[in-house]
């Protein structure tokens, strides 16, 4: 998962014992969502360069716009390829 959202590897090649992540929904005062990850008790920082949104404050639809990438559509038919 986080190498799916480009996760800056920076002392994480390995996660520690235990570690979590944790994606909360907000929705802000003027009615929209937001999604912030939180990764072993921060927000979850990018690689540089790829920065495909702030993941304190990551609009909803871009969020899964980003991530449906990675869900596959027909999982039957790839497993076979």
């Amino acid at each position: 998962m986080l190498a799916t959202m480009k996760a800056s590897n920076h002392n994480m090649l390995w996660p520690p014992y235990a570690s979590n992540i944790l994606l909360e929904l907000w929705k802000k005062s003027d009615g929209s969502r937001v999604i912030r990850v939180i990764y072993n008790g921060q927000v979850l920082k990018l690689q540089k360069g790829h920065e495909w949104c702030d993941l304190n404050a990551c609009p909803v639809d871009t969020f899964l716009s980003y991530i449906d990438q990675f869900i596959p559509t027909d999982i039957a038919m790839q497993c076979k390829a």
